[in-house]
């Protein structure tokens, strides 16, 4: 009974099941291809998406560090998608068709059209969810502090260490997660990732974690047998 009780605990705080089409991301190469929907959707609405910017996409951050600027939706998909070793800026770009931050650049650049489009409902889907708003969960080690975020809280993350800011997990880090959320729901597909650390906002993120859950059913149970066996052995009364 203890066993299937564990079991049980155990999927009860698996991360939401997400199904084809509930959420909908687009990676770096897609958001670069002009002749993929991702590629033809940027061409089509930078100028509507960026409007609040002034017509300007960036990334990255000047107080303090570095950042690039794209002008318009040419621009960004010739940067896109990104080669070479990921790291920070090394100087403010425009317009650049490469950087220093090598794949990382291309990342951070995806995961903000990823959230501006989203914002914009420009990526429809079947859960009517924002992209930001989805909450990590499941990490340990170095990344659990990402615990409880939202995408959009987690964002300036990347653009910290994007810009070449000290961050309060590791780089690597940073550049892992930020290349997972995009490809989490390519194309409206999840994959393992999706599955196991991003959830929905008021979701099973915010349960205990296994073993807490566990050890209290399992008190329970004990105190429940042991009264039951205390009630069985009572001597019959005279």
């Amino acid at each position: 009974m203890v066993f299937g009780l564990s079991l049980f605990f155990m999927s009860a705080v698996r991360a939401d099941t997400w199904s084809a089409g509930a959420v909908v991301t687009y990676n770096q190469s897609e958001w670069g291809d002009p002749t993929n929907f991702a590629g033809m959707l940027m061409d089509d609405n930078f100028d509507a998406v960026c409007a609040s910017a002034g017509g300007i996409f960036e990334i990255g951050s000047t107080t303090p560090g570095f950042f690039m600027l794209f002008t318009g939706g040419g621009d960004l998909g010739d940067f896109l998608p990104t080669s070479g070793l990921p790291g920070p800026l090394g100087a403010d770009l425009v317009n650049p068709s490469s950087s220093s931050a090598g794949v990382f650049g291309g990342e951070v650049a995806a995961l903000k059209l990823n959230l501006d489009f989203s914002n914009a409902g420009l990526l429809p889907n079947s859960s009517g969810l924002l992209l930001g708003d989805l909450v990590l969960t499941g990490f340990s080690g170095s990344e659990s502090s990402l615990n409880g975020l939202t995408v959009e809280q987690f964002f300036p993350l990347s653009q910290a260490a994007l810009a070449g800011q000290a961050t309060s997990i590791d780089f690597a880090d940073i550049d892992n997660v930020t290349a997972n959320i995009n490809d989490a729901f390519d194309v409206g597909q999840p994959d393992s990732f999706a599955q196991d650390h991003l959830v929905a906002p008021s979701s099973s993120a915010a349960m205990p974690e296994p073993p807490t859950l566990l050890l209290a059913a399992v008190g329970v149970l004990a105190a429940a047998i042991l009264t039951k066996k205390r009630v069985l052995g009572r001597p019959d009364p005279i």
